[in-house]
């Protein structure tokens, strides 16, 4: 893949092919372009996302895939915007190429939707989509955040480093926070049900099953890495 501009402050949106429902995917594009605040969101879509961006009226910047799940009528699509063909025998899922593509793009933040394996119908898609995306984190340091939002929750990794991480979230409901695997992980909690301050957590489950308590909740992380998985929101 060709070696592209590396703009700063720019979000990636990527767009996979299990929309489940397209009034809820509006909604998160409307919700991702009030956070933006301004910011550049280049828009990529895989496969099927190509066709669900254009549904929703937004424009995709690049689109890439074997395109196994256009139909006939949507692949007209193809005509309109830059992209690359794969082979669908190809070895690297959907996901990895749409990261692959924003490495080369220089976001610094990512969202993914439409994902699959995140809904928990395949656990083993499930399984390498955390572990794809693991990977990816721990290569990409400048990338500090990368977020998978469906139907059913809110995905996030993250990672610490010398500016460290910090997000501030006002919400009801069950959210784990799980370290990325290095042993060096360090987390403050405030405003969940259980708090911890300035606390060791280890590639293990004592992050199961906190609480949102719907006032302004703050997890931060000064070294190491996160997976924060909000249920339902």
């Amino acid at each position: 893949m060709k070696q592209r501009k590396r703009p700063s402050n720019r979000i990636a949106l990527v767009v996979g092919s299990h929309i489940l429902d397209a009034r809820k995917f509006s909604a998160r594009l409307k919700a991702l372009k009030k956070e933006a605040k301004g910011a550049k969101i280049a828009c990529i879509g895989v496969d099927r996302g190509l066709a669900h961006l254009y549904r929703a009226g937004w424009v995709a910047h690049f689109a890439l895939g074997d395109w196994d799940s256009l139909t006939t009528q949507e692949q007209g699509l193809l005509d309109l915007v830059e992209h690359e063909t794969y082979s669908p025998d190809k070895v690297e899922s959907d996901l990895a190429l749409g990261l692959q593509f924003v490495e080369d793009i220089g976001a610094n933040r990512i969202v993914v939707m439409g994902a699959t394996g995140l809904h928990g119908k395949r656990p083993d898609h499930q399984l390498s989509t955390i572990l794809e995306v693991t990977e990816f984190v721990w290569r990409n340091p400048s990338i500090r955040v990368v977020e998978a939002r469906d139907d059913e929750g809110r995905w996030i990794w993250v990672r610490g480093g010398a500016r460290g991480f910090s997000e501030t979230v006002k919400k009801r409901g069950l959210v784990s926070i799980f370290s990325l695997g290095s042993a060096d992980t360090r987390v403050t909690i405030k405003g969940l049900k259980f708090k911890v301050k300035s606390q060791t957590l280890d590639f293990h489950s004592h992050g199961l099953s906190n609480e949102g308590l719907g006032i302004g909740a703050t997890i931060s992380c000064t070294k190491g890495g996160l997976l924060l998985v909000w249920i339902g929101s």
